[in-house]
């Protein structure tokens, strides 16, 4: 597995940051948890497959746990099918983890999803949830394309001629990474930086390390999940699933870094 490089680059679990995050992270009843699968197409095969993955996501989330697991066991709301909440005790206090899971295609056909005047409203709710949650979540993951570091991007993807992504239309534009800055600035802008409400971000994306690592942290201190290597779809479905488990067990991700 690509990940597996990747371990040995990050800080060990019990620097003194982690610690301070973990006080931070727990010092309320409720944990705010976003997890937002970015519009995961193939081109220039048609094939979307955010929908499938964010299905195998909900029931690794719904099943009983097993052995150290601990992201499992949840239960889904009711009045919310994205919301899924869980009790969990951390230092012998109780705390409710409340984690809402999107993903952003309506369909597993790109074409048909591009005429299909739903997407529109399927893909601005997902960049909704992820947006607000840098300013008001804990934990927010996005898994999906580095769109070339135009990304994150919850929308059909601009194709060039042949029908591939258009490369040089994400980079020049940038247009997710200035949503996602922007964002981080709303949040400077109405909290004291002590009291900084985003606590980790993952970006389980390919490269996102290099796309986005260094003007996030010009604007936020939170603990940062990246990759500095391509990831293929199963690798970062399987790692945000275990980055999620660290944090519900009060661990630091072993792969997340501190300013």
């Amino acid at each position: 597995m690509i990940w597996l490089l990747v371990l040995s680059l990050f800080a060990h679990a019990e620097a003194p940051s982690c610690r301070l995050m973990q006080e931070a992270l727990y010092a309320k009843p409720t944990l705010d948890v976003r997890m937002v699968f970015g519009y995961k197409d193939a081109r220039p095969a048609r094939f979307v497959g955010d929908r499938h993955e964010r299905a195998a996501f909900v029931d690794r989330i719904l099943a009983p746990c097993r052995g150290e697991q601990m992201a499992c066991g949840f239960s889904r709301d009711l009045a919310d099918s994205d919301l899924f909440t869980k009790p969990i005790r951390v230092n012998g206090a109780l705390k409710t983890v409340r984690l809402t899971v999107v993903n952003s295609s309506v369909a597993t056909d790109d074409d048909e999803n591009s005429r299909d005047p739903f997407q529109r409203w399927k893909s601005a709710n997902a960049q909704s949830v992820f947006l607000d949650g840098l300013r008001e979540a804990d934990v927010v993951f996005y898994n999906g394309h580095s769109r070339f570091g135009g990304g994150p991007d919850f929308r059909p993807p601009v194709l060039a001629r042949d029908g591939t992504v258009d490369a040089p239309s994400y980079k020049a534009r940038s247009s997710g990474l200035k949503r996602m800055i922007a964002s981080f600035d709303d949040s400077r802008a109405t909290r004291a930086p002590d009291f900084a409400k985003l606590k980790i971000l993952g970006l389980f994306s390919c490269e996102s390390s290099k796309h986005f690592n260094t003007k996030i942290r010009r604007v936020s201190s939170a603990g940062l999940i990246s990759s500095p290597q391509l990831m293929y779809y199963s690798d970062a479905l399987v790692q945000s699933l275990s980055a999620l488990d660290d944090i519900l067990a009060a661990r630091c991700p072993r792969n997340v870094t501190f300013n």
